[in-house]
């Protein structure tokens, strides 16, 4: 399969006062095309560390990221922000849906900023949401939404462009149990269906059995890598 994402020898450190504090440490990874990776590991443990560096908010200590076939650690800012801007969705633990917009104005707002119409993002953001089930809360502000039909928002936001890559921190870190698992179920099904590639970074290893692979994170470091090769399979089982 084709890689997609590849970092290799990835480390940062930190300056607090007079020290160095080593956040990640020589991380070597690829994830390829389509493949939904799960990045896993307890708090301060580095895992969002390198998520920020993946998608490019954050620039390394050194090493090297090739995503699409493009050094990512070479561009300057502006050039991340028209890379991001065409390539990668992003889904956050704290959703961050602009509060006085409706759910249909959050979710089109990406295709604003690329200059797209009123009336095809209008358009384009009605189908997204009735594709994650809120058909019946367009209108809806934030505050108006329950924490689950937040995430669904923003995951629909994530995908309006129809970016190659998701990256997902914490994505079920502000729910309840049962919701974190239909909101990380519901992800993983959309960006497959979509032919997506997905990054998600989890503190809860349940969340990771959706996961083709799963790479544990300690102590800054790549501690063990897992494949779930059964994934692929079993999702198409559950949509013939």
């Amino acid at each position: 399969m084709q890689t997609i994402i590849s970092a290799q020898g990835l480390t940062k450190i930190y300056r607090v006062a007079n020290n160095a504090v080593p956040a990640l440490v020589d991380v070597d990874l690829n994830v390829a095309r389509g493949e939904f990776c799960c990045i896993v590991g307890t708090s301060g443990s580095g895992k969002s560390t390198l998520l920020y560096l993946l998608a490019g908010i954050e620039q390394p200590s050194r090493g090297s990221i090739t995503i699409l076939g493009e050094r990512i650690d070479r561009m300057n800012q502006s050039q991340l922000v028209r890379f991001r801007r065409d390539n990668v969705g992003f889904v956050f633990q704290a959703f961050n849906l602009m509060p006085t917009m409706s759910a249909q104005q959050n979710v089109a707002l990406p295709l604003s900023l690329k200059g797209i119409g009123g009336f095809e993002r209008n358009l384009k953001a009605r189908r997204m949401l009735k594709t994650v089930g809120l058909e019946q809360h367009l209108k809806h502000r934030p505050a108006q939404l329950s924490g689950g039909q937040q995430q669904r928002v923003s995951i629909a936001r994530a995908l309006i462009t129809s970016p190659d890559i998701i990256f997902a921190d914490e994505p079920t870190g502000n729910l309840d149990t049962q919701t974190g698992e239909d909101i990380v179920k519901l992800l993983a099904d959309e960006v497959r269906r979509h032919g997506k590639t997905l990054v998600m970074v989890t503190h809860d290893i349940e969340k990771a059995k959706y996961a083709d692979q799963i790479i544990h994170i300690r102590d800054g470091r790549v501690g063990t890598v897992e494949m779930n090769q059964h994934r692929e399979e079993e999702y198409h089982e559950q949509t013939v």
